[in-house]
């Protein structure tokens, strides 16, 4: 299954991506809705190891929203109010009376790192750009979803969705967890 439609890793289509927040496990569902209605939709996803709910000893990959409850969509054009009354969509991200849009390249490295986020990473494996984690508890943002964007000897830059915005952050990598839902 492709996360991003045709055209929207292709920069001559000037893609701006706005922010979805969806309802509660609903992105798959507002990301189908939204490219049927013509609009170009990017949820981001990483594999994960679930327990099986009827065979509580296996565990089985699955793939898991990167950014529980948020995803993105491509803004082309002056009409986009449809995209907050779209089913599953909960509300986009706004910034004053326009959608909030993300730094530029930013879908696209997500994008660009996606084949890292498929497989399953070793317990104590070293942290490499794109990878999916968690500062751990008793660290700000606790458990929040991140992403690494890279790795400089013993602190790493992360994304992370804070306060309806897609910002970096700097920390020690000590206080990293991989994530695994």
């Amino acid at each position: 299954m492709t996360a991003v439609d045709t055209a929207a890793g292709d920069p001559r289509c000037g893609s701006r991506w706005g922010v979805i927040h969806t309802h509660p496990q609903a992105e798959r569902w507002a990301a189908q809705n939204l490219r049927r209605q013509g609009f170009q939709a990017y949820l981001p996803t990483h594999t994960v190891l679930r327990r099986d709910p009827v065979l509580r000893t296996l565990t089985r990959p699955v793939e898991a929203p990167l950014f529980t409850s948020y995803l993105f969509v491509g803004i082309q054009s002056p009409h986009w109010a449809p995209i907050a009354h779209t089913l599953g969509v909960k509300r986009l991200l706004m910034s004053g009376e326009r959608p909030s849009i993300v730094a530029g390249g930013v879908v696209e490295a997500l994008e660009a790192s996606r084949a890292l986020r498929q497989s399953i990473q070793a317990p104590g494996a070293s942290w490499a750009s794109g990878m999916p984690c968690s500062p751990v508890a008793g660290t700000p943002f606790a458990g929040h979803p991140a992403v690494v964007i890279s790795v400089e000897r013993q602190t790493a830059r992360v994304a992370m969705l804070l306060f309806g915005e897609l910002r970096t952050v700097t920390i020690d990598v000590a206080c990293l967890v991989a994530r695994d839902e």
